[in-house]
């Protein structure tokens, strides 16, 4: 399989933008999915884990923090559009995740992503999108707004 060059800092023209990202979106699903027939066949989770809001109770700011990626497990309410590594698992959200990688292209700032911080990890409440496109770009950290939940 071929693989792209990825590195966030390379900026692409724009007339070949969107065929770079629709080629990344499509490299990032075809891994998701082979991860995740990998996975299976070793009997391995590869599901977002999904935050349900029974027995939380309120929360409190953590405000504006650098996380880990890795440290992020899970969704609020979108844990069957992207898997464990936030691989999109359909082309429902391509046009989004397109647009949102050739933002990251054209060197757009976009808004902090909110998280909110639960006992095994962070969960996100918005910005998976643009979570799934920095890991596609190889990024380890993303700058997020953080509550957590008690």
């Amino acid at each position: 399989m071929m693989m792209l060059n990825c590195d966030a800092t390379a900026m692409v023209a724009p007339m070949d933008e969107q065929r770079w990202a629709l080629d990344l979106f499509k490299q990032t699903t075809v891994s998701g999915g082979l991860r995740r027939l990998w996975g299976a066949l070793r009997g391995r989770r590869v599901a977002l884990r999904s935050l349900g809001a029974a027995g939380r109770h309120g929360g409190h700011d953590l405000g504006h923090q650098t996380v880990a990626i890795d440290e992020i497990v899970g969704s609020e309410g979108r844990a069957g559009d992207f898997d464990s590594r936030f691989a999109p698992l359909s082309e429902r959200t391509r046009d989004r995740w397109v647009s949102v990688a050739q933002a990251r292209n054209r060197g757009r700032a976009l808004p902090a992503v909110l998280l909110i911080r639960a006992e095994d990890g962070y969960y996100v409440r918005d910005g998976h999108h643009r979570i799934s496109v920095a890991r596609a770009l190889g990024e380890e950290f993303v700058e997020a707004e953080v509550i957590s939940w008690e």
